[in-house]
């Protein structure tokens, strides 16, 4: 290559080529070697080296010696400034710097590594290890299309600090490796851009990078909602919003920061951008107004590289490191020796270093400190080494403590708060009082909001709400609400008539004949009484049910054929039917018979009833199109998609359909039903529940779960 460019220099010199020529083409061997030392990367360290950390094999003693000598006093552990402000900290102090480390390491943290039931469980965990960060709380999250924690806000209330945290490169998911290397431009030339960020020049040299602009834009809403929602909840000046991203969620940090520079009520709190081996996202005019408004009127951007990195120098030459923002470069991993550089494309930093010596060893790290799950792994087990070494039964009643509140917590906020005593408002609750009730004295305030703030269904929707008022916080369950009548009178020990009545009707529940009873409440709490009392049978349950009931709910309870006779003989009234979870002997047969006997039902809930297929969903189609309401389908995955297409458009008046983990709805199927519903008058809407669908039309209150297929 050497010997040919200056042969072709030689020739055209001769020919009496301008030296600006001569430049020219000395240029395109200098582009060439660029281009191969690229295609090296991508080709053989991208393949040879991903998910390769510097910790792996390892002991935990030798990973913790390592970790340790990565702070400047030479222990992780010391929190002698985990009560000072965020805004008292020096931004680029290697101190403050591994800190937000800590928060993005813990975006990592899996269930299976704390044994806990979730991934956000696990980081609520961390916040008990005597880290850094010191005391935190899980204020909102975001899950990509596998569950996986995306995104946390966590709230700091002894650093006066809000945390914006972005998930990096999960190999395992194809939309993560996609965003990466999808490396497609989108130029401003026509402001194409200017609708997120309004203070670029409009210009064919202003471009982003297509894969990451995409995940910007896919989680933009959702985020600006939450964190809105938080700055409010926290409006003091004196609280500090941070924004931390690692590698792919480098860049996606990056933009969402570039983004809220145009929204005045979020820009005026930001005070802070960290990024760790930040991958080169577009170009240098892009790249310097941004970081200009961000430095502007004083740095807030620290663009931190970890010694030979190889993530950050990947790209074309259009696509430099920010000019007018200085690099913190770690220059020696082993001795962890910190650098301010002048300026992201300083050659005594980390744009010095030599293309055939980048690594991507050293791309999950800040020194020696791990940014990936090994961080979750070392703190738990030093935690657990130094707390319970020769006691491991200690950890155990730990963790079943824990299970014990949250069964305790689930049971008074959506049925016993009557029945234990306390004012209920609109299922609303004082906390100080719930602590109080002895079901709750061995729990604090504290690990009572700990538990509320961070417990989550399996659909990864908040399990309960919380808000503070004048004289305190209040919490309620977020949904399920269904409160037991409190069977003593006021603060008293003395029964209610009600409650010494209803015990005396289902201990003697064969003298009745419940023919024409005009209370559906009353008679529905006898059916239930009675399941908990372990004593319904079928037989029991056709001498309760009535011929004037409207409204039934056998949720849960195990229901054999001459049980499903006498629901649809008895009651052929029905207009809201509950049969969740009834168990395997309620099939196709005895639905169409139920359908066809009970002709008025508009509510009903078949969810977990797995034994039903598609000819049920197109004996509602047939029988109901006319008066179907509600229809609850979660938890049975031999509904085909075509099935629920046909039952969506023949139910025209259906106004509501949970279908949310059904595996059968693909991409197509999700988009024909966004189809239907737009074309639905506004008072025929309907709205429909899936864990992968959201769209203004039809899902427009599922901010947890994501559409991948192309919207209609």
């Amino acid at each position: 290559m050497t010997w040919a460019c200056i042969f072709v220099c030689l020739v055209l010199c001769t020919n009496g080529v301008s030296a600006k020529l001569f430049r020219k083409v000395h240029g395109l061997e200098t582009e060439l070697n660029r281009l191969k030392c690229d295609m090296h990367d991508l080709l053989n360290t991208y393949k040879n080296e991903m998910g390769k950390s510097p910790f792996q094999n390892r002991s935990v003693d030798a990973i913790t010696a390592a970790w340790q000598s990565t702070f400047p006093d030479g222990n992780y552990r010391t929190n002698t400034k985990n009560s000072i402000p965020f805004r008292q900290m020096n931004l680029r102090d290697p101190d403050t710097i591994l800190r937000m480390a800590e928060y993005q390491a813990m975006v990592y943290c899996k269930s299976s590594i704390l044994n806990s039931p979730s991934d956000i469980s696990s980081i609520v965990k961390m916040s008990g290890k005597n880290l850094r960060v010191g005391n935190f709380t899980i204020a909102a999250t975001g899950f990509d299309k596998y569950n996986v924690l995306y995104w946390y806000i966590a709230v700091n209330i002894p650093q006066q600090s809000i945390i914006l945290v972005h998930r990096g490169t999960r190999s395992s998911n194809r939309n993560d490796v996609y965003d990466d290397l999808n490396r497609g431009r989108i130029h401003n030339s026509h402001g194409q851009l200017t609708g997120d960020f309004p203070y670029l020049l409009q210009s064919k040299d202003v471009y982003l990078d297509s894969g990451f602009y995409t995940r910007f834009r896919h989680e933009k809403i959702p985020i600006v909602t939450a964190l809105r929602k938080i700055l409010q909840q926290h409006s003091s000046p004196s609280f500090s919003f941070v924004v931390v991203g690692h590698s792919l969620g480098a860049s996606w940090a990056f933009l969402n920061a570039a983004y809220f520079i145009g929204l005045n009520d979020i820009n005026s709190r930001l005070s802070a951008i960290y990024t760790f081996g930040q991958p080169l996202l577009g170009s240098a005019s892009f790249v310097n107004q941004v970081t200009t408004k961000f430095d502007t009127p004083s740095q807030r951007y620290v663009r931190t590289v970890n010694g030979n990195d190889l993530v950050p120098h990947i790209g074309c030459k259009e696509c430099v490191q920010p000019q007018y923002s200085n690099e913190k470069w770690v220059m020696n991993t082993t001795q962890v020796i910190w650098k301010d550089c002048n300026g992201g494309a300083d050659p005594q930093c980390s744009s010095g270093v030599p293309c055939n010596q980048l690594s991507w060893a050293n791309h999950s790290a800040v020194g020696r400190f791990s940014m990936r799950s090994e961080f979750c792994r070392v703190a738990n087990t030093i935690e657990r080494h130094h707390e319970h070494k020769d006691n491991m039964q200690l950890v155990k009643q730990y963790e079943r403590r824990q299970l014990k509140l949250g069964k305790r917590l689930a049971y008074v906020l959506r049925y016993g708060a009557e029945k234990e005593g306390l004012q209920v408002d609109e299922g609303w609750i004082f906390l100080s009082a719930l602590a109080k009730i002895p079901l709750l004295s061995e729990y604090t305030e504290n690990e009572l909001l700990g538990e509320i703030q961070t417990s989550y269904s399996y659909r990864k929707t908040p399990r309960y709400q919380w808000e503070t008022r004048p004289n305190g916080i209040y919490v309620r369950a977020a949904y399920g609400r269904k409160f037991e009548r409190n069977p003593f009178h006021g603060q008293t020990q003395i029964r209610r008539l009600l409650d010494l009545a209803l015990e005396y009707v289902c201990q003697n529940i064969d003298k009745y004949d419940f023919e024409g009873f005009p209370d559906e409440f009353l008679i529905n709490e006898v059916i239930h009484r009675i399941k908990r009392n372990g004593k319904l049978t079928s037989r029991t349950l056709q001498g309760i049910l009535s011929g004037t009931m409207e409204h039934l709910d056998l949720d849960g309870i195990y229901l054999t054929e001459s049980g499903i006779r006498a629901v649809y003989t008895k009651c052929p009234n029905l207009r809201v039917l509950s049969l969740k979870g009834c168990g395997y002997i309620l099939n196709d047969h005895y639905c169409e018979q139920l359908i066809r006997k009970c002709p008025l039902i508009e509510s009903l809930d078949l969810s977990y009833c797995r034994h039903l297929t598609d000819r049920t969903l197109d004996n509602l189609t047939k029988y109901y199109s006319e008066n179907l309401l509600h229809l609850i389908l979660s938890g049975n995955q031999n509904y085909t998609g075509d099935a629920i297409v046909r039952l969506v458009s023949g139910c025209q008046h259906l106004r509501q359909l949970d279908i949310w983990d059904n595996p059968n709805c693909t991409n197509d199927v999700l988009n024909i039903l966004i189809a239907l519903g737009k074309s639905r008058s506004e008072d025929r809407a309907i709205t429909i529940v899936h864990k992968h669908l959201q769209h203004p039309a039809v899902a427009p209150t599922n901010p947890w779960a994501v559409i991948s297929a192309k919207t209609v």
